[in-house]
């Protein structure tokens, strides 16, 4: 049974990737990132640069330390490594097996065209599907789960999408990458959220420590 933190942020993960949805039928995806670089001309990159890093894997390990610290139940704090272990290995075997050849903007697009982000790597291929959104959204949607608060969900959706958001900013990743992450990354997030709330383990019902 989802709760209710988890319905919020999953209506609004599902809303989100049914806008994507519907720029995606309308027009292709480098004609919406061209669009999005245009239109991101002359600003500076220097915060979404860092703020990319809410995605990654250093992120969900400061939420377990962090929940830990808090003295957390054991399902709350096994299910957020869990969580955080399941994207790595499922975006692994998408990247790596399934999706390799897919192109990045800057594989996709001709040398010069995109904006160049200072002091960053630019990738080329294995872009489908976004590994930094996917690991945010389930990071997030995880928390949203076990805290149940409406606005708190609110705001660790918006945490995610920004982190998605920021995929695209920095030229990492189109817009289809991006909301199919984010709907992997919150279905990640649900299964383990289900199999740890459902589980009547005393030791997980309890702090760890």
């Amino acid at each position: 049974m989802m709760s209710k933190g988890g319905r919020v942020f999953t209506i609004l993960t599902v809303f989100f990737a049914l806008v994507a949805m519907a720029f995606l039928i309308r027009w292709d995806k480098g004609t919406i990132h061209l669009a999005m670089d245009a239109w991101h001309t002359g600003t500076s990159p220097t915060f979404f640069k860092y703020w990319t890093h809410l995605g990654d894997g250093i992120a969900v390990v400061a939420a377990v330390v962090l929940l830990l610290a808090l003295r957390r139940s054991g399902a709350m704090v096994i299910s957020t490594a869990v969580t955080g272990i399941t994207v790595l290995v499922v975006i692994g075997l998408l990247k790596n097996v399934v999706f390799e050849d897919v192109d990045r903007p800057w594989g996709y697009f001709e040398e010069g065209t995109l904006r160049l982000i200072p002091d960053l790597e630019q990738h080329s291929h294995k872009s489908f599907p976004s590994g930094h959104t996917t690991a945010a959204f389930a990071l997030y949607a995880i928390l949203a789960f076990w805290i149940n608060k409406r606005w708190a969900s609110i705001g660790l959706f918006l945490i995610a999408l920004s982190v998605g958001y920021s995929r695209m900013y920095l030229n990492q990743h189109f817009l289809i990458d991006v909301f199919v992450g984010a709907l992997l990354g919150t279905a990640i997030a649900w299964l383990n959220y289900y199999i740890f709330s459902s589980s009547r383990s005393p030791r997980l019902r309890s702090k760890l420590f």
